[in-house]
């Protein structure tokens, strides 16, 4: 059972800065056994409001089942997962959710895979040829399936990598017979280019992570949907080099217009000299009504959380960020090495330590760069397990509107738990500047 360390401490702190009054709040509101690998155990929607987690099916031991909606068990998937490698995404409103998993049928060939998308305990339908079906065939190994915010979008990145490697992107939308209907389909060549590490969707734009080794670029893929049309190439690109940026990690993020994308960056080959030693969050944008300029710009700066972790030396590398409605706050996920030195008796675990850390950007239009929210219990250190050796801290869902952050936490290697915490962003200045982040940690 997961250690409650925390349980019942409310940490409540008041303070006045500028004659302000700022307070946030960070709690645990699921935990439950791990059934699955993470990250894939249990999520937040992408407003943060609800969540799924995967379940046994009883009598089934080589089965799983996924729990969603408000409160994660309004519903449950009508088919059920195997053990194989698959991954879900739930829509804004907790009440769609897709899941990819391992087509074992024969013909299937390798990475062989069936996406299903289900709502409110109702299958829906792929077109197929005038005769629809339940699922679509597709394949599967890393890349994670990504829903819009609507749920009128999904899309799936599949990065393969063998004797040489390559991979594709595909994507279906709801047409007006209310049928998922395919409109991307692009299948890289076999080469040293990894294409769909990561995408992200919205409901008129699929946006997928490509890398290409050889050159040393990252390439955000654009294709802006068109109905009834099946895109076979990207209609815009960034092209990221290497040297300016970093590498990407395997991470995308688009706003709900589909007008800003977040791009976490490691560093370069001669790393920890280069772009930041502990990556960064790059973020580009384009105007949605086009007068003078038309295309892709890079938004504010490299967000660099790296002076603002000096106080925690087990921070890692930055992996993750999720962006707010309107493209112009950035909630930013740095990981942890817990790990002491091996050659050292006694640095084992450090302690303390945390499952990850959070900083928080507001965009100033006025200097044109990402400005970090401080104040005491900035940045957000998330708790973890206690004894916990393997821990996982995963962003699942933004609603800085109303003020929710989704955090979930996997312990693998003792408990066998997953955690699902929020937090609470709060303005309690009637002035309406920016806000301080004040948290309550129970667990």
């Amino acid at each position: 059972m997961l250690n409650k360390r925390f349980a019942g401490v409310f940490l409540v702190v008041a303070l006045q800065a500028a004659a302000e009054d700022w307070a946030a709040s960070i709690k645990t509101v699921h935990e439950g056994p791990l059934f699955s690998s993470p990250p894939t155990a249990g999520q937040f929607s992408h407003d943060a409001r609800g969540f799924y987690e995967v379940l046994p099916v009883p009598g089934e031991a080589a089965f799983r089942k996924i729990g969603y909606g408000p409160t994660g068990r309004e519903y449950e998937t009508y088919a059920y997962l195997t053990n194989g490698y698959y991954t879900v995404d739930l829509a804004g409103s907790s009440d769609i959710i897709a899941w990819v998993v391992r087509d074992t049928s024969p013909g299937g060939g390798d990475y062989a895979a069936r996406l299903f998308v289900e709502k409110q305990g109702a299958i829906q339908s792929f077109y197929n040829a005038g005769s629809p079906a339940n699922y679509a065939r597709t394949k599967a190994y890393i890349g994670r399936v990504s829903l819009s915010y609507d749920g009128s979008v999904v899309a799936l990145p599949t990065y393969i990598c063998g004797q040489s490697c390559g991979g594709q992107v595909e994507a279906w939308k709801l047409n007006s017979e209310n049928q998922y209907e395919k409109v991307v389909s692009y299948t890289a060549p076999l080469e040293a280019k990894f294409v769909g590490r990561a995408a992200a969707s919205t409901s008129d734009t699929v946006l997928s992570l490509d890398e290409n080794t050889s050159q040393e670029t990252t390439t955000i893929s654009i294709y802006n949907i068109i109905d009834g049309s099946v895109l076979s190439a990207a209609s815009e690109q960034i092209t990221l080099t290497e040297a300016e940026f970093g590498r990407a990690a395997s991470f995308i993020e688009v706003d709900r217009s589909g007008h800003t994308v977040a791009i976490a960056m490691g560093p370069s080959r001669d790393y920890p000299t280069s772009p930041t030693p502990k990556g960064g969050i790059l973020v580009f944008s384009k105007p949605q009504v086009c007068v003078l300029q038309c295309g892709w710009s890079q938004k504010g700066q490299l967000i660099d959380p790296a002076p603002s972790l000096v106080d925690f030396p087990y921070a890692y590398l930055t992996g993750q960020a999720l962006l707010s409605q309107d493209g112009n706050t950035v909630a930013v996920l740095t990981g942890t090495e817990c790990y002491g030195d091996e050659d050292l008796p006694g640095s084992g675990i450090l302690d303390p330590c945390h499952s990850g850390l959070i900083t928080i950007w507001d965009f100033n239009p006025a200097s044109d760069l990402w400005e970090e929210r401080r104040g005491e219990g900035l940045p957000i250190a998330v708790p973890m397990p206690d004894n916990a050796e393997v821990h996982y801290a995963n962003l699942s869902g933004f609603d800085e509107q109303n003020g929710s952050l989704g955090v979930s936490i996997v312990d693998e290697n003792r408990d066998r738990t997953f955690t699902l915490m929020k937090v609470t962003i709060e303005e309690s200045s009637p002035t309406g500047l920016p806000i301080w982040l004040l948290y309550e940690a129970s667990q």
